[in-house]
């Protein structure tokens, strides 16, 4: 597909979707906001960091102290 009919195909869907309110301003912004999101680069996006759990387990055994 090329970038010409992606964005007819993104003018065309905004058409349908902005049926309550349907002027050229909202149509166009519609169709932007689409196009923007279809077209945005694979790794625009920001990979989600998984936090591990802290560890839970046996204590740290305390050292037996010598002088007592």
């Amino acid at each position: 597909m090329t970038e010409t009919e992606a964005r007819m195909r993104c003018l065309e869907l905004a058409y349908q979707l902005g049926l309550p309110d349907r002027t050229k301003e909202n149509v166009v912004e519609i169709a932007q906001h689409l196009y923007t999101f279809v077209n945005a680069p694979a790794g625009a996006e920001k990979p989600q960091q998984l936090v591990d759990k802290p560890q839970r387990g046996k204590p740290p055994a305390r050292a037996s102290d010598l002088l007592s």
